[in-house]
């Protein structure tokens, strides 16, 4: 009689310390491009078009997160933007957000450069706590 054993079962487990980043970025809006989007009627909080040179800021675009040492340890993505009031009423005064979380970024480092868009764009560095409550990029 041959005895069976049973195999092990792998789960995967959340990172130790794992914790989720949270952010927004914001860009110049370009009101022709927003009129397009929202089929001309374009308002505060609708859907957003960012100014020209920005085309790498767009929804789904990634947002990585890097550690101390600059390896990536996490990546998300960019959520539609929104048109933010700026110091008038108009919509060309506003500027576009977009709105990040990037789960499962491992809580083992000091600091952390988060990136989004071209390789031009640079790096912001934060702590985790920043990270944690949300932090906000401003670009143009």
């Amino acid at each position: 009689m041959a005895s069976t054993t049973p195999s092990a079962t792998v789960v995967a487990s959340p990172t130790p310390d794992a914790f989720t980043a949270n952010g927004t970025i914001s860009l110049p809006i370009d009101e022709p491009a927003t009129q397009a989007l929202t089929g001309g009627g374009a308002y505060i909080g609708g859907p957003c078009g960012v100014a020209a040179g920005y085309s790498d800021i767009r929804t789904g675009a990634d947002v990585v997160i890097s550690d101390a040492a600059g390896v990536k340890i996490a990546v998300g993505r960019l959520e539609a933007g929104t048109a933010e009031q700026g110091p008038t009423d108009a919509v060309a005064d506003g500027r576009c957000i977009f709105t990040f979380r990037v789960s499962d970024v491992p809580g083992t480092s000091a600091l952390y450069s988060v990136h989004v868009g071209n390789t031009f764009r640079g790096e912001a560095t934060y702590n985790k706590h920043d990270l944690y409550q949300g932090v906000n990029l401003m670009i143009g």
